[in-house]
């Protein structure tokens, strides 16, 4: 038997219904684990999106020429061009 047949069958094998179940059954326990905390604080998370300063902050980093996503002085990567 040649390796790359190995590799095939075990890859149709695991990418198949398994992971699919695996990640669907971890979902619902950790929606169950969290109490449904995705749910319960949507509008909370709508409401800091639209009506917060996230949007703010990332339209003024675009301004100046700074598109970052996250906030790295939070990493202890901060980069003094972007970030004063």
């Amino acid at each position: 038997m040649d390796l790359s047949t190995i590799v095939d069958k075990v890859n149709s094998r695991v990418w198949g219904p398994p992971l699919i179940i695996l990640c669907l059954r971890a979902g619902i326990f950790f929606s169950f684990w969290t109490r449904f905390f995705q749910l319960r604080h949507f509008k909370n998370v709508v409401a800091q999106l639209w009506h917060g300063n996230v949007l703010k902050d990332y339209e003024q980093q675009l301004k100046e020429g700074c598109p970052m996503h996250f906030y790295p002085e939070k990493l202890g990567i901060k980069n003094t061009e972007c970030w004063e």
